[in-house]
């Protein structure tokens, strides 16, 4: 009698450990972002060379990140 008992307690855990909510659906939508970068209040362009101080820079890559939790 005892060892049916555990049969069957096993039998129960192990039916509800397999059973796992795989229903809920995360919707992600999709959206533009778009950005207007400005440099001494003109638009920034890519490779141009402009005045910083008495250096001159210019910018070539801009990169967003999005964290992996938060996607």
């Amino acid at each position: 009698m005892k060892n049916r008992s555990l049969l069957l307690l096993a039998a129960i855990v192990v039916l509800f450990a397999g059973c796992d909510d795989n229903n809920n659906v995360v919707q992600k939508d999709n959206f533009t972002l778009t950005f207007k970068v400005s440099y001494d209040g003109q638009p920034l362009e890519k490779a141009k060379v402009l005045p910083y101080g008495d250096k001159s820079i210019s910018f070539d890559k801009f990169n967003t990140f999005c964290p992996i939790s938060r996607c």
